[in-house]
């Protein structure tokens, strides 16, 4: 069962973009290795630019004055890769991950296949790339959460930039989402991880079953959020 949450403005007339907490967004790659350890920092440079993760916005809500509006959290995961070049671009199908699992990326002449490999015995997705075969390359991880049907998902964040050998991950935090007031409504926006380490995190207690959050400025024009669980079964 996912989680109801609904957000409401209040004093304030301002978007909220929602983002789904990575945990490793600081360290998104690492060369390949053979056993399932916690993921370091990659030191080799993929052929046109270093990996990075970004943010997308999950949700973008912008209610005007005193009005709500709802979203539903499912820890429901999927990828989509993509290999860009100068005849085009190839991706993947929307394919559903599981935490805990590693997958390996097949890159066909027309097509990319993501072929589940072993389970890690950790929390992340692990999604690694081959050896190329002829030419260098760079690939494009796209995640996207909360959608029993997969190809229905929402982004949630892009790693960029992953050469060959290379293994990227993604980490739910139990179900922690980022909100941050925002000034525009673009859903196409990115933020990276040190751009987001002011937003407000939170997560659900675990016997929660709706979450209503407020957005309200204070006399010093400051946004601040607070959550409160009207639909809540406590414990016991």
């Amino acid at each position: 069962m996912g989680m109801n949450y609904t957000l409401v403005n209040i004093n304030a007339n301002t978007a909220s973009a929602v983002l789904v907490k990575n945990l490793l967004d600081s360290k998104p790659t690492s060369p390949c290795t053979t056993s399932a350890t916690t993921p370091e920092p990659t030191s080799e440079p993929a052929p046109t630019a270093v990996p990075n993760f970004v943010y997308t916005p999950w949700q973008l809500l912008n209610p005007s004055f005193g009005a709500e509006e709802m979203f539903t959290y499912n820890d429901v995961l999927s990828v989509v890769i993509k290999k860009s070049s100068s005849s085009g671009t190839i991706q993947s199908k929307h394919t559903q991950v599981y935490p805990g699992s590693s997958y390996m990326v097949v890159i066909g002449e027309n097509d990319i296949q993501v072929v589940n490999d072993r389970p890690n015995g950790t929390g992340y997705v692990e999604v690694t790339t081959p050896t190329p075969s002829v030419d260098p390359y760079s690939l494009d991880i796209e995640w996207y959460l909360s959608s029993l049907n997969v190809a229905d998902g929402s982004k949630i964040g892009i790693t960029r930039n992953i050469g060959a050998d290379t293994s990227a991950f993604f980490q739910l935090d139990n179900g922690t989402l980022l909100f941050m007031p925002v000034s525009d409504n673009k859903q196409t926006q990115t933020y990276a991880p040190d751009k987001v380490s002011a937003a407000t995190a939170y997560q659900p207690p675990s016997y929660a079953t709706g979450i209503k959050v407020t957005l309200q400025a204070d006399e010093a024009g400051k946004f601040n959020y607070t959550f409160d669980q009207p639909n809540a079964l406590e414990p016991g």
